[in-house]
């Protein structure tokens, strides 16, 4: 397929951005994916958005997602500004393949993108542009029930409980999460976006290297800084394959 054909002709450059792990609360969206395609999507805020990589090209990406201490499902991420709303804000608009009884507002969402299906593109009508989202979603089936990706559904990013990653998004001096997106690792954590070896599990060398930097362990005290401390206090450097 077409899709399949963009994602075999994908970039060096777009490619180093995979894995990428982000984590952060839904809040509400355009309120159009219910409404009017009828395939509801998961919202992150601004400050998640504004962190994604610049070498990541705007368009659908397929991976995985996990709402609070759920089960880990696949989905399909819509990121960009939606040419056919002509949105003036550039959104992350997650779809998971499940059907939820309720709305999960506020509720913790975790994702790793794994892979990228096609371009953003405006459509003629919203029929063409329901017709597409449900080939992005084919094509994400097929390429998530494969081997390719299978060691990811127990990786630690998704695993742990996930009162230990808002903690740690909190955590001004030893943040592994910082406002939503993974910025270092560490020995419990061991995950870093664009880290493509051993399904995004930091190797040995790397995670020695890290320690060494780690010099202070996030305690109880050291949870949910204000936004200015978050600010003059993060001591971490953006660890994106850009």
């Amino acid at each position: 397929s077409s899709a399949l054909i963009i994602s075999s002709r994908m970039s060096s450059t777009v490619k180093s951005v995979f894995p990428h792990f982000a984590a952060g609360p839904v809040v509400k969206g355009f309120g159009r994916g219910s409404k009017d395609l009828g395939i509801p999507t998961a919202n992150f805020p601004e400050s998640v958005v504004s962190r994604l990589p610049s070498s990541m090209d705007t368009g659908i990406y397929y991976g995985l997602a996990k709402v609070t201490d759920g089960p880990i499902y696949k989905m399909v991420m819509s990121v960009g500004w939606n040419p056919y709303y002509q949105n003036t804000k550039k959104s992350m608009e997650t779809h998971i393949m499940h059907e939820f009884g309720d709305d999960f507002y506020d509720s913790w969402l975790r994702v790793v993108l794994l892979g990228y299906i096609r371009p953003e593109t405006n459509f003629s009508s919203l029929d063409e542009l329901i017709l597409a989202i449900k080939e992005d979603i084919s094509t994400a089936e097929r390429e998530l029930s494969g081997e390719r990706f299978k060691s990811y559904w127990q990786h630690p990013f998704l695993e742990r409980p996930v009162t230990e990653i808002q903690q740690e998004q909190h955590c001004a001096a030893d943040a592994i999460i910082n406002d939503g997106v993974v910025v270092s690792a560490n020995e419990r954590n061991g995950v870093r976006n664009g880290t493509t070896n051993d399904a995004g599990v930091i190797t040995d060398d790397e995670r020695l290297e890290s320690s060494k930097t780690t010099t202070k362990k996030c305690s109880s005290s050291d949870a949910a800084p204000s936004d200015t401390q978050r600010s003059s206090n993060n001591c971490v450097t953006n660890g994106h394959g850009s």
